[in-house]
């Protein structure tokens, strides 16, 4: 008996006869930056793993925003959110597309960033995300504080903040 032959998949059309889009992959990597208007969010998303404390959040991000050189207290970014998903490597850097030594790919790093290049009045944001992430990458390798354990695994970089709350009242 002949072995079965089966027929080789068909890629779904539509009504039009052209083919049907492909279904959206899932993003095994929903990691990067991204800037909203409005207050900040706690951040969901990212890839799965141990979060870092709300501490150790905020010494990371003392580090970033000691070597951004940005006017984040200008009123018109008053109301800019930032929120990032980063992966935190036990040897203190960002993991791939973030490292300091990783090639410099915003399209890949910044959610919508291509709306953003398109869409002159997204530039101020645009800019804001550009230098934010020229210090993160400046920052690293990233010191931990005195008390905290050697990290063994990455763990997740998860953070949300307005610009307008980083100003003194």
């Amino acid at each position: 008996m002949p072995p079965t032959q089966t027929a080789p998949p068909v890629a779904p059309t539509s009504r039009d006869g052209l083919l049907a889009p492909a279904p959206p992959r899932p993003r095994d990597e929903p990691r990067g930056l991204a800037a909203i208007r409005g207050p900040a969010q706690p951040p969901s998303g990212g890839p799965p793993g141990e979060s870092l404390t709300q501490s150790e959040i905020d010494h990371l991000l003392a580090q970033v925003f000691a070597v951004w050189i940005f006017d984040f207290r200008n009123p018109r970014f008053r109301d800019l959110t930032i929120v990032g998903a980063f992966e935190l490597m036990p040897d203190g850097t960002l993991s791939a597309p973030f490292g300091a030594y990783d090639p410099w790919r915003p399209d890949r790093m910044i959610a919508d960033y291509d709306a953003m290049l398109a869409r002159p009045d997204l530039r101020e944001q645009r800019t804001v995300m550009e230098s934010f992430l020229g210090a993160m990458r400046q920052a690293q390798p990233f010191t931990r504080q005195p008390d905290a354990p050697p990290l063994t695994a990455p763990k997740l970089l998860r953070f949300s903040f307005r610009l307008g709350d980083l100003m003194p009242p």
